[in-house]
């Protein structure tokens, strides 16, 4: 795969990529890496495969189904208890809930 994102956004231009024989690859737009995926690979997400030329999903996308949950039922504990984010972009969605969920709690800074 050669997605050049590393060399692209480096602002000490410390990474080159060398122009060479490049197999024939397909640009995936499915994301912001903008992988070039050679053909019958995966792109680096490992969701996308270069099929002759056209990107696909390697395997269908699963989505469980959960038993609805009442309001009143929910603990925010128990709401913090699985994973939030499930995919590029899905972390902004659990910064959100974990904010919500301690909001008003004294915490200390780590790091």
């Amino acid at each position: 795969m050669a997605c050049t994102l590393c060399a692209r956004i480096c602002p000490a231009e410390a990474v080159a990529v060398r122009e060479g024989a490049k197999p024939s690859t397909a640009k995936c737009f499915n994301c912001p890496v903008e992988c070039e995926i050679p053909e019958s690979y995966l792109g680096a997400c490992r969701r996308y495969v270069n099929v002759k030329g056209e990107i696909q999903l390697a395997a269908p996308l699963v989505v469980p189904r959960r038993k609805p949950v009442k309001p009143g039922e929910v603990v925010k504990e128990q709401v913090l208890s699985r994973p939030l984010a499930t995919g590029i972009g899905g972390h902004l969605h659990a910064v959100k809930k974990l904010r919500e969920a301690l909001k008003g709690r004294k915490t200390e800074r780590v790091g």
